[in-house]
């Protein structure tokens, strides 16, 4: 009991009016019924809520309506952080210390697939998930790759996500010589390969930038 009750102090809530499953789960919870909370917000979870993410998190790092597993709760709390829950990154940072290098690895590479999957978006989910794989990069990968990280957030910056400027910018300082001399030159080029997984919702400059690299590609060859 103890525990739940300190549990419940810190799940999240689904804004001042709960929507009718997140409500069920978290009445569950508070009436002892925690094998129901737990698999509500599971579905939730799965189908993109990000405080039912961070609430799954925490009942697998308790191991409360679910068996205890590390692996389970550091992917849900990163899952919650790329979905921008505040009280997420104290829950990653919480989590992080004790991860193995195996457990970080592990969520590292499901979390990339699942970020590398949804890059053919429109521009605005595209720019959001440019952020997501230079986050997962910065915080997961055993040698986070820098120059790719600068790309990312650059690409988010042209598609125009708030912030993502002074990332980038944060990014590029931390380059060699070498690889800063490329950096804005690979920049382009993915922003023009991004450009062409799209139809009917890329953005204008995507007709600049293809021409333009292919341009400079000529004058290459």
């Amino acid at each position: 009991m103890r525990l739940w009750v300190a549990l419940a102090a810190i799940l999240a809530t689904n804004g001042p009016a709960l929507a009718d499953s997140f409500a069920q789960a978290i009445a569950a919870l508070r009436a002892g019924d925690i094998g129901t909370g737990a698999a509500l917000f599971d579905t939730l979870a799965k189908g993109g809520d990000g405080d039912a993410m961070y609430n799954l998190a925490l009942l697998y790092h308790q191991g409360v309506g679910l068996p205890q597993n590390g692996d389970m709760a550091l992917y849900w709390a990163w899952r919650a952080r790329l979905a921008a829950v505040p009280k997420a990154v104290a829950l990653v940072a919480l989590l992080m210390p004790d991860a193995a290098k195996e457990r970080r690895q592990m969520v590292h590479e499901t979390l990339m697939a699942e970020a590398e999957a949804a890059q053919t978006n429109g521009p605005a989910e595209a720019a959001t998930n440019f952020v997501r794989l230079a986050l997962i990069e910065e915080g997961l990968a055993a040698k986070p790759d820098i120059l790719q990280i600068y790309v990312w957030y650059s690409l988010a910056a042209a598609l125009g996500h708030p912030g993502t400027a002074a990332l980038r910018d944060v990014a590029f300082s931390g380059l060699s010589p070498k690889q800063a001399k490329g950096a804005q030159a690979r920049a382009m080029s993915d922003f023009a390969k991004w450009c062409v997984t799209q139809r009917t919702d890329a953005p204008e400059a995507c007709a600049v930038m293809t021409a333009d690299v292919a341009q400079t590609l000529a004058g290459n060859g």
